[in-house]
């Protein structure tokens, strides 16, 4: 039925009048192809759409688009555009290019009123030689360009929402502006072979939901940084040179779905089996049964240092554990070492196990701790 009412739309557009020049939109190959050869595009032209449909490429000066200036999206496929960018229209808002041949979308094109810029198999080597401020932006799409080096800007495009770069395989830079981005909700680079790190700024991206990774064969490291992504819900990196899980990964607030380092599915079934995995050898003997119920009844601290509110939230709303005050003067001694390898066991953040493994004097025996 979707397709039947767009049909019957775009056949209305048409018979609106006989000449395809006084069309609102031009859907249709013969229509648009007819005006950009007659130069006959009129202000009222508001959507055109031309594909070429053999494997040749057409070519067309951009001053058949000069009295087209109410033109408001723009589709082509296949097609080359030489002269004057500045002739296409001021008030174009949605722009899809398959095939785009230039190095750079020229400086005199002008873009502020853009919403989305499609621009995939394009032969570009980086999006702007000058980067235009365009605050409207929402979508850029740069796929399977194979010949783009870097990401562009990100200060002057500061309401983006979609990043999508998927097969770039040249792609070795995403510029650290990116952390400006507080609308960004979803970044696409898989498949970008070339991307050897993720710059530092990237992480203070608290609006991210999706973060696709899987195929940067280069890419070697997630920091533990990527907890402070606090909308992240979705995270996956398959088929890269990842070799360790960041802790904060378990600890964040609303993932729901990860492939990383060979864990694949929703977080409530590969946490478990990720939180086995950093258990130290002396305690890999333990039934994984008993590992998700261990509960600490004990734990002695030095006069002024105290378990930290935040460790005492996450033990008990992700590991079910509770504390309670006990009796310790009969409780022998463990090492800082051991107590480590068994906060690390149970997920809780690097940051705080660092502090109280130089702190905590005494603790009960391992076999207390079982419930």
């Amino acid at each position: 039925m979707h397709d039947l009412i767009r049909n019957m739309g775009r056949e209305i557009a048409r018979e609106s009048s006989t000449k395809p020049g006084k069309r609102s939109r031009l859907w249709f190959h013969e229509d648009a192809l007819h005006i950009l050869t007659t130069n006959s595009g009129t202000k009222a032209v508001e959507g055109l759409v031309l594909k070429s449909e053999n494997t040749g490429r057409v070519h067309f000066n951009t001053y058949s688009f000069k009295k087209m200036d109410g033109l408001r999206l723009l589709q082509l496929d296949g097609v080359d555009l030489n002269g004057d960018y500045g002739n296409l229209s001021k008030k174009l808002r949605w722009l899809h290019w398959r095939g785009f041949t230039l190095n750079y979308i020229p400086d005199e094109f002008y873009q502020g009123n853009l919403v989305v810029i499609n621009l995939k198999h394009s032969n570009i080597k980086k999006v702007w030689n000058k980067t235009q401020l365009m605050e409207k932006l929402k979508i850029l799409n740069l796929s399977h360009s194979k010949y783009l080096t870097s990401t562009p800007d990100f200060s002057k495009i500061p309401n983006l929402e979609k990043l999508i770069m998927k097969d770039c395989p040249s792609l070795f830079e995403i510029h650290p502006s990116i952390g400006v981005l507080n609308n960004l909700l979803r970044i696409n680079l898989k498949d970008c072979t070339g991307l050897s790190h993720l710059p530092k700024k990237i992480y203070q991206l608290k609006s991210l939901e999706i973060l696709i990774l899987s195929g940067c064969s280069k890419l070697d490291k997630l920091e533990e940084d990527i907890v402070q992504m606090e909308s992240l819900a979705m995270l996956i990196a398959d088929n890269t040179a990842i070799k360790k899980v960041p802790f904060s990964i378990v600890i964040s607030k609303r993932i729901r779905y990860i492939s990383l380092c060979g864990y694949e599915g929703f977080s409530r079934d590969t946490f478990p089996s990720i939180i086995w995995s950093w258990m130290s050898p002396t305690m890999s003997s333990l039934p994984f049964s008993s590992l998700l119920h261990l509960r600490i009844i004990g734990v002695q601290f030095r006069s002024k240092i105290q378990l930290t509110q935040e460790l005492r939230r996450i033990l008990d709303d992700q590991y079910d554990v509770r504390f309670t005050e006990v009796e310790t003067s009969h409780a022998p001694q463990i090492s800082n070492h051991s107590l480590r390898s068994l906060l690390i066991g149970m997920g809780s953040f690097y940051m705080v196990i660092n502090t109280l493994s130089k702190s905590i004097s005494q603790v009960p025996s391992l076999s207390s701790w079982l419930f």
